[in-house]
């Protein structure tokens, strides 16, 4: 839609919204007093001219250049010096300008935002008090068909759902900045949203696992989708950072249905062999959904701008949870539910602790890479914000290219295979730590160690998960929910951190700090192969 970036198109839009929303008259044009006299002719014609409106309502108007570029990563930096600006300055007199929390237009859709979530959240609360005092509703009986297989496109759904959960994240990864400018957030709260929905996620899963196994798969598989599609409204219509980032707490609550997916997967497909199979098809999904959603995204958020693909998710979770309503049956097994924290004490042995720490580097050097590529690639490094995505989509490729990799060759078992792939990993760490010591101004070689990264990743990934779920068939839904916290909480820790540490002290330390969890990845493997007798233990369980 090239008109979208016509500037009689935002002339036109803003002064419908303002007419509409009766906050008063559109301020813009030239001012004696503007703070566009501060900056150089040459920086301000590359201003994106919907920046200039906005900032226009911040109180000091500005000159509006219908001769001006789309927003870029070079004219992000001039965008933050008129926002510096504008603080500078006092509010002029003349104009009526709403506070500076409420961009142009989306006054009314940010109060339905702030107002959607907090009912949100009191009908959570009420609901968590209703369950305290009258206890949790009986689980209905399992289905007889669910004995005779999983249909084909219930295992679609169970594929698309799964995909959807990292494509509701992935797909903005490569907006941050310009989404920064308009919820007027920071670098380090913009890229929190990321690594902070890790760890909702993670926390929800050991709430939502438990809970399908007590009251049914169904209520939870419905309740999170719902749960989704509300918090991509919220999403939608955020005009503050505040806002934003309350939509994705509830977003990372209602993508705890990964964990039921998962369980669902167990309760369709008791042997081992055929779980593999269909744990494999997903993964290939959801590395597929990884590849293409920053491309999306960017897209999106080129052409229609970046709220577009939250309201698109909200509508495509609607349809999926209108979809489970009508087709969805109950296949939670039937029988006594042990505590869910029997097997608390197997689980944390150091053969499996160890095995989980991989697990953790793993996602912290993933969580390291994602959450801060978009400013790594756009604010340090100077390129351009699709440079970014297509750099997003090939890590995907490279992690599809592992998985295929691994699927083709013979290793003889998964131990020798995860001894292999956990060496190479820690190869590419080793590679990354040279890389930022001695050429961390070349982004070239820092995306050619982290697309290694890629590679490898994949063939650790499900080695690991392999080994780790061997010796707890009978525990497998407690030690699903313990590896998806692993897998979530540490991690973004560690991706907050490389945040904190690129805004501080550059990309060689951010780049230091994703070798080191590659590193550690391959160093805490090998400590899970150091011989001791709770090893035996589970060799003797296993056999």
């Amino acid at each position: 839609m090239p008109w979208a970036s016509r500037p009689w198109f935002h002339i036109l839009l803003g002064l419908g919204i303002r007419f509409v929303s009766s906050e008063g008259t559109w301020p813009f044009g030239h001012c004696e007093t503007s703070a566009c006299q501060e900056l150089p002719p040459e920086e301000l014609q590359d201003v994106d001219p919907s920046f200039l409106q906005v900032t226009a309502y911040m109180g000091t108007p500005f000159a509006y250049h219908s001769n001006a570029l789309p927003l870029s990563s070079g004219s992000l930096s001039t965008s933050h010096k008129l926002m510096e600006v504008n603080k500078r300055k006092p509010r002029n007199s003349k104009v009526a300008a709403p506070d500076l929390h409420e961009p142009v237009g989306l006054n009314g859709l940010g109060r339905f935002s702030r107002n959607l979530a907090i009912g949100i959240l009191l009908c959570l609360s009420l609901l968590f008090i209703y369950f305290c005092g009258a206890g949790l509703p009986e689980k209905p009986p399992q289905d007889p068909s669910t004995r005779l297989g999983c249909p084909l496109s219930w295992l679609v759904f169970m594929g698309v759902v799964y995909t959807l959960t990292f494509f509701t994240t992935d797909q903005y990864a490569s907006c941050l900045p310009r989404m920064e400018i308009d919820l007027h957030g920071s670098q380090a709260l913009m890229s929190a949203t990321i690594q902070m929905n890790f760890v909702v996620k993670g926390l929800s899963g050991l709430v939502a696992a438990s809970l399908s196994d007590r009251i049914g798969r169904r209520p939870v598989l419905l309740t999170c989708l719902l749960l989704l599609s509300l918090a991509s409204l919220c999403c939608f219509s955020a005009d503050t950072i505040e806002c934003f980032i309350a939509a994705r707490i509830l977003q990372g609550m209602g993508e705890s249905a990964e964990a039921v997916v998962f369980a669902m997967v167990r309760d369709y497909f008791p042997e081992n062999r055929d779980r593999y199979v269909v744990v494999a098809a997903l993964q290939l999904m959801s590395t597929g959904g990884m590849s293409v959603s920053p491309v999306i995204g960017g897209w999106m958020a080129e052409t229609l701008g970046w709220r577009i693909s939250f309201l698109t998710l909200s509508v495509l979770w609607g349809f999926l949870g209108c979809f489970a309503f009508a087709r969805m049956v109950e296949s939670c097994p039937d029988g006594e539910k042990d505590s869910y924290f029997t097997g608390i004490s197997r689980i944390f042995r150091f053969r499996l602790v160890c095995l989980l720490m991989t697990e953790t580097c793993n996602m912290a050097a993933f969580m390291t890479f994602w959450s801060n590529i978009s400013y790594l690639t756009e604010v340090s490094y100077g390129r351009s914000a699709m440079t970014c995505s297509v750099a997003m989509l090939t890590f995907g490729g490279m992690n599809f290219l592992g998985l295929f990799v691994m699927e083709r060759l013979q290793f003889g078992s998964v131990l020798q295979a995860a001894k292999i792939s956990a060496s190479l990993y820690a190869s590419t760490g080793l590679l990354l730590f040279i890389v930022g010591s001695f050429f961390s101004k070349l982004f070239w070689a820092y995306l050619l160690g982290t697309f290694l990264q890629a590679f490898f990743s994949i063939l650790v990934l499900v080695t690991v998960n392999v080994l780790f779920m061997e010796p707890l068939q009978d525990c497998a839904g407690m030690a699903a929910s313990v590896e998806i916290c692993a897998k979530s909480i540490l991690p973004s820790i560690y991706g907050v951190l490389s945040t904190q540490t690129l805004i501080h002290s550059g990309p060689w330390a951010m780049i230091d700090l994703q070798a080191a969890a590659l590193v550690g990845a391959g160093v805490f493997f090998f400590g899970s192969l150091v011989p001791s007798q709770e090893a035996h233990e589970d060799a003797l369980e296993t056999q």
